[in-house]
């Protein structure tokens, strides 16, 4: 009996103390300058900013916004299509400051050509891709992210709304 407690009390000793706070943030810095002895109560000397000050809490995660215009042609597309896109912009921007350009989904972005006045991409969808909106990122050289206003419409194979049907992506 005295065996059986001895080697669980041994066995508990690694698990003493290990406390574990969801606020990774350095938060526990503080309590070496704290001065503890204007301290009425403890709810008044706590601080741990996990708790009252939390920097993330309330925050929520910006939107990626469009300043320049940016649409994708063709925007309507169906399952298995392989197709020439390209992202141009409204309003002013050197499109040659474009680093990167992903669409969500099963749709890969095979390659990319960025130019002046517009970015050329070499898309595959997969015959698999889920029907729907596909929204589109786009990520500058500076780490700016712009999502797209207008995803990429995929459509159901033989729907007739082939990327091929046109350049704008109207259809017509």
């Amino acid at each position: 009996m005295l065996r059986n407690l001895l080697v669980t009390l041994v066995a508990a000793i690694p698990l003493a103390g290990c406390v574990y706070y969801e606020c990774d943030d350095g938060c526990w810095e503080d309590w070496d300058d704290w001065d503890w002895e204007e301290c009425e109560d403890w709810d008044d000397c706590d601080p741990d900013p996990c708790e009252e000050d939390d920097p993330c809490e309330g925050e929520e995660e910006e939107e990626a916004v469009d300043p320049y215009g940016l649409y994708l042609t063709p925007f309507e597309v169906e399952q298995g299509d392989r197709f020439i896109a390209s992202v141009r912009a409204v309003e002013e921007l050197d499109l040659t400051t474009v680093a990167e350009v992903f669409i969500d989904g099963e749709v890969a972005i095979e390659g990319m050509d960025a130019r002046a006045n517009e970015v050329l991409l070499f898309v595959g969808v997969s015959p698999e891709a889920e029907p729907g909106p596909a929204e589109i990122y786009v990520t500058l050289d500076d780490q700016s992210l712009i999502q797209l206003e207008q995803p990429l419409m995929i459509f159901e194979d033989g729907s007739g709304h082939d990327a091929g049907t046109s350049d704008d992506g109207s259809g017509c």
